[in-house]
């Protein structure tokens, strides 16, 4: 009757080190993708571009705000919208209402 819950723990520690242990030779620079080169290390300033808050989104003015922004890269994201997480300084993200009008604008 004590043979059972050894086995299942000794089971489970197994199962977990077989686990742990996949990973011991990627590293964090392995999976981060790099965004800025030897030559090109701007990065986006969303100050110029906040004056179009309250504004309908058009691609003219996507265009427009990513020009005064600076930014290497656009992202337009509505309320609903799945964002990935990672951090890229030359992007320009521009978030849209229900409406499409412009609540929200930062680099990122």
């Amino acid at each position: 009757m004590i043979l059972k819950p050894t086995s299942f723990l000794l089971l489970t520690l197994a199962l977990l080190a077989g686990c742990a242990g996949g990973a011991s030779n990627v590293t964090r620079s392995d999976t981060s993708q790099s965004f800025t080169t030897s030559n090109d290390s701007k990065v986006c300033d969303a100050d110029p571009a906040e004056y179009a808050i309250g504004q309908k989104l058009t691609p003219q003015l996507e265009q427009t705000l990513q020009k005064r922004a600076d930014a290497k890269q656009l992202r337009s994201l509505g309320p609903r919208d799945v964002m990935t997480m990672e951090y890229n300084p030359q992007r320009l993200n521009l978030i849209v209402d229900d409406e499409g009008m412009l609540t929200r604008v930062h680099c990122g």
